[in-house]
């Protein structure tokens, strides 16, 4: 088996793969997706191995490259992400080749943490090689519908899917708005500007986001169907903590969902009769490369993400 660094030229043949190993989902697997996940992401192109048996691609790595900031101070970091293995080659220890691999060329480099957010199939694999749980990502929910909720909980209905609203659209001109001081905060998040928020939520090619804006603040989410309902989600919200809670009054009059969830660490309060934490986050893992760099990374108190730093990776 050789391995070597995947180029431009691989993207192809890698997709071919991934759908082959995979198959379609809720996120489908096209060239375009690629090239904006791992080519134009703004924080650099993702480190990406590839394992061979001659000239059949057998093995796909890789890691997304992410810097997150506090109080000034940047923490470079990558994100464990795609990963898949030839059906007739699974079981021969090309993913723990690959990953272990790729961890090493990091560490020798600038990168302090690698984090993912593993399912249950992976997480032990994970654990093996180095990661360490830092626990479920806090989500709390307000029903709107709580009626609806229950219905549809007992029918099962439908599939999962995307949805999309005629009449909010992300329409923030962000030319016009001042981020300000917004990478100053005394907790680890994600390095925001405006290129940022042009490529993650604008640019995207697979999921519609909304934004609604309200004085000094704006709040980006996305509607999706699934055995619950119609779910709004919350995946960034800025500006003080008044505004984004005025905000989000009056997207819960204006929009037409079934329940809102928004990660719990904002400690912004959901409108609504009904609002508590769930365990329903993902779990989120965590390598430290360089202990001196990420000792406070460890828990939800001092690293905080958003959902939308974490949901379509």
């Amino acid at each position: 088996m050789q391995i070597r660094k995947g180029t431009h030229d691989d993207i192809n043949d890698i997709v071919k793969l991934l759908k082959l190993s995979l198959g379609e989902s809720l996120m489908p697997k096209t060239n375009e997706y690629w090239k904006w996940k791992h080519i134009k992401n703004p924080f650099g192109e993702s480190d990406v191995l590839l394992a061979y048996d001659g000239n059949l691609l057998v093995g796909v790595r890789a890691f997304m490259k992410w810097i997150w900031c506090k109080s000034g101070t940047e923490l470079k970091s990558v994100r464990a992400v795609d990963t898949v293995t030839h059906p007739e080659y699974q079981g021969r220890g090309i993913f723990k080749k690959l990953t272990l691999q790729l961890v090493d060329e990091c560490r020798n480099g600038d990168v302090a943490i690698d984090y993912n957010k593993p399912n249950h199939k992976r997480a032990p694999a994970y654990l093996k090689m180095g990661w360490r749980k830092v626990g479920k990502l806090p989500v709390r929910v307000s029903f709107k519908k709580p009626v609806s909720v229950i219905i549809n909980r007992i029918r099962k209905s439908g599939a999962t899917k995307f949805m999309s609203l005629n009449d909010v659209k992300f329409d923030l001109n962000l030319s016009d708005f001042d981020l300000g001081d917004i990478n100053s905060t005394s907790t680890w998040t994600t390095q925001r500007s405006k290129e940022f928020i042009q490529w993650r939520y604008i640019d995207v090619p697979i999921v519609n986001y909304h934004s609604i804006a309200y004085k000094s603040s704006f709040i980006i989410f996305r509607l999706k169907k699934g055995h619950l309902g119609k779910e709004v989600r919350i995946v960034d919200a800025f500006g003080d903590d008044i505004d984004r809670a005025a905000g989000l009054v009056k997207m819960w009059r204006e929009v037409d969902f079934d329940y809102m969830s928004i990660v719990d660490l904002d400690h912004i309060k959901l409108p609504g009769l009904l609002g508590f934490k769930l365990r329903m986050g993902p779990l989120v893992t965590i390598n430290c490369l360089k202990l001196e760099e990420c000792h406070d990374s460890f828990n939800f108190e001092s690293w905080r993400p958003s959902l939308g730093d974490l949901e379509l990776f």
